[in-house]
């Protein structure tokens, strides 16, 4: 009897274990971006981002489909950092802001870029598309 109790114990727990409806590691959304897409036109432009959460950091870039991943040349850890990559400004202005500068574009594709974000084992990403240069 002893061995059936203990049994039916360690099946219990290994059900209530194993079924957990969210993946190992996965967080709920904790950065609370105010947006997550973005158009900016051809000319020189900018936007402001705030965030509901206040501890996260930029994880990476994409331009155009090329990323950029360990931005080591910058302390992720400070309030406030800024990278600079190509026509594109990025700053951490503070916990809750993200600014983002774009020079203009002299081409006739539009430029896509796209921010990623990090908070713990929460990502998130900012996509903006800056126009391409029209001809009037």
């Amino acid at each position: 009897m002893k061995t059936i109790i203990i049994s039916i114990f360690a099946i219990i727990l290994s059900l209530s274990i194993f079924s957990c409806s969210k993946p190992l590691g996965g967080w709920d959304d904790n950065i609370f971006l105010s947006t997550r897409y973005v158009e900016l036109s051809e000319l020189e432009d900018s936007v402001t981002i705030k965030t509901g959460g206040n501890f996260w950091w930029i994880n990476g870039l994409s331009i155009n489909g090329t990323e950029y991943y360990n931005l080591k040349f910058t302390n992720m850890q400070k309030d406030r950092y800024s990278i600079k990559k190509d026509f594109l400004y990025v700053e951490h202005r503070d916990p809750t802001t993200l600014f983002i500068k774009v020079d203009p574009n002299p081409n006739t594709q539009k430029r896509i870029i796209r921010i990623d974000l990090e908070a713990g084992n929460y990502f998130d990403n900012v996509t903006i598309n800056q126009k391409a240069k029209s001809y009037r």
